[in-house]
């Protein structure tokens, strides 16, 4: 079976300009990304072209498909309208603000020998996944599902956001940021959710 490739969109070309100067170089990361911004954009109805401010996006991966991901979405972690839960997927959620239907992006692994098959004489892997990545077919990058969010995806809004004090450690915090089922207002980090701890003989 042949592998499926398109014509390159000159109009991805401005996307993956912003994207390589948002991650600092061109590497196939930043070319997926785009791609799968892209991807997820059309498939949830939103022009990729001209990204609706109520865009919401989940990815859920640190490594370079983040940078492009964002730049391309025009979404950000400042305004609430990124998000990123390290799993380790390479795969992004794409929801409207106050909704719950999303398309969830997956990159399959496939697509790095698709992209060794489709440029044999090209050296080194990442230059041919670079390359290959832009003329790739949508189905032989990822795998594009309809979800359900658990919760309405929310931005940050320009409300002032509940703040609460904890018991245990004494600093405030968003009262929806909190230990989930805490019978008291207890922080994140106090409540069993911690990601730092105090060094070994600090005050």
């Amino acid at each position: 079976m042949g592998i499926a490739t398109v014509d390159p969109e000159p109009a991805l070309e401005p996307l993956y300009v912003e994207a390589e100067r948002e991650h600092g170089h061109m590497c196939p990361g930043v070319v997926l990304g785009v791609r799968m911004a892209v991807t997820g954009m059309r498939a949830l109805g939103v022009d990729p072209f001209a990204p609706s401010a109520d865009l919401r996006v989940t990815v859920e991966t640190r490594r370079c498909a983040t940078d492009a991901l964002q730049a391309a979405t025009r979404t950000s972690l400042g305004r609430g309208s990124l998000a990123v839960r390290d799993l380790g997927k390479m795969a992004a959620t794409f929801s409207l603000a106050g909704g719950t239907r999303a398309v969830r992006v997956l990159a399959l692994d496939s697509s790095r020998d698709a992209a060794d098959h489709l440029l044999p004489g090209v050296e080194g892997r990442h230059e041919r996944q670079t390359g290959a990545y832009r003329v790739l077919a949508d189905s032989e990058l990822f795998r594009v599902s309809q979800v359900e969010l658990v919760e309405p995806a929310r931005g940050h809004g320009k409300g002032a956001r509940a703040r609460v004090r904890c018991t245990r450690c004494g600093e405030e915090f968003e009262a929806s940021r909190g230990a989930p089922r805490a019978s008291e207002p207890l922080c994140a980090n106090c409540g069993g959710q911690p990601y730092y701890r105090a060094a070994p003989g600090a005050p």
